[in-house]
């Protein structure tokens, strides 16, 4: 749960980096290791408390995980059976696997209706070269699901000779590129980013509702 502020900063500067340069290279795909991410969500923990009505348990026309959007924090626990949540702030999160890879699955709701979801993965590598592979497994297990992303790209941030003199793996420590993928579904929009601060890499998966408008208070400005 520690790393949610370094992920709302990923988050915006993934989506913000593509304003920054128009140059993209496409990144070779890795050999996946499992099928697409929504049939590849496992937990150890317990399952949420029963109750009384029947549980689907798995809802065809979900938007995030068994959840949809606009649904309220009592509805989203009722139907997450596969992890332990913990409620904090405006949002509800717990531990899980996608892909085969440990993460943190996160709801995030505005005047208590869900309006995005997200995995961040707490990977510990030595080499920021090895989040590579893992970023090119979950694209390949997005698109199995989803299709060929709209976009997919490398995004310059520094000149390319030194992107180009760095290498792959310390141009990605370095904070000289941004990688991103992004698909569409009727409801949803979908994002696989990773990008370096301060040196730590970060990788999430993002579930945003397409027709989710901020609100945004400027009395007193």
């Amino acid at each position: 749960m520690k790393k949610y502020l370094f992920l709302f900063v990923l988050t915006i500067a993934i989506l913000m980096s593509g304003c920054q340069s128009t140059a993209s290279t496409k990144p070779e795909n890795t050999p996946i290791q499992t099928s697409n991410i929504e049939n590849s969500l496992t937990s150890e923990m317990p399952v949420a408390t029963p109750t009384e009505e029947p549980i689907e348990t798995k809802r065809e026309d979900a938007d995030f995980r068994n959840a949809k959007w606009g649904e309220n924090r009592d509805t989203v626990k009722k139907y997450e059976t596969e992890i332990t949540l913990i409620e904090s702030d405006e949002k509800l999160a717990g531990e899980t696997v996608v892909g085969g890879y440990d993460s943190y699955a996160a709801y995030l709701f505005d005047d208590d209706k869900l309006y995005e979801g997200f995995y961040t993965f707490p990977l510990k590598f030595s080499n920021a070269g090895q989040y590579i592979p893992v970023y090119n497994d979950l694209k390949e297990m997005l698109i199995k699901k989803y299709g060929e992303p709209y976009e997919d790209e490398i995004i310059s941030l520094k000149d390319q000779k030194m992107i180009d003199m760095a290498g792959p793996a310390d141009a990605l420590e370095y904070g000289y590129v941004v990688y991103r993928a992004q698909w569409e579904t009727e409801t949803t929009d979908i994002m696989l980013g990773m990008m370096a601060e301060r040196y730590e890499v970060g990788l999430l998966i993002s579930y945003t509702d397409k027709n989710y408008e901020e609100d945004i208070n400027d009395t007193g400005l």
